[in-house]
């Protein structure tokens, strides 16, 4: 069973956004599929990701202030690719572009 409690504090710790106070009801559904998708080390490392993020923490000149948030991180296209690392710095080249990968 998802463990929305810890879900929250690992949140609210690691990474840098929004703070949360709870989960709606579609968030939680949304949450725990992901996890049965994905598995729960997943999260652990969407959040460790998004705190590693200059872009997801709206710290780069390409995310013009906009800052990620739960929504936008449990949509699941949005998620896999937080997870995959898409938004690392390591996938920004010189120009400032997202690498295709």
């Amino acid at each position: 069973m998802f463990d929305y409690p810890a879900f929250l504090r690992e949140w609210n710790e690691k990474a840098n956004l929004e703070r949360l106070t709870y989960l709606t009801i579609q968030q939680r559904m949304t949450l725990e599929m992901l996890t049965d998708k994905f598995g729960e080390e997943s999260l652990h490392t969407v959040i460790s990701n998004l705190a590693e993020s200059n872009f997801l923490q709206g710290k780069n000149k390409l995310s013009h202030g906009w800052k990620a948030h739960i929504n936008w991180v449990i949509h699941p296209v949005n998620f896999e690719k937080v997870l995959n690392g898409v938004y690392n710095q390591s996938q920004i080249t010189n120009k400032g572009c997202f690498k295709q990968i």
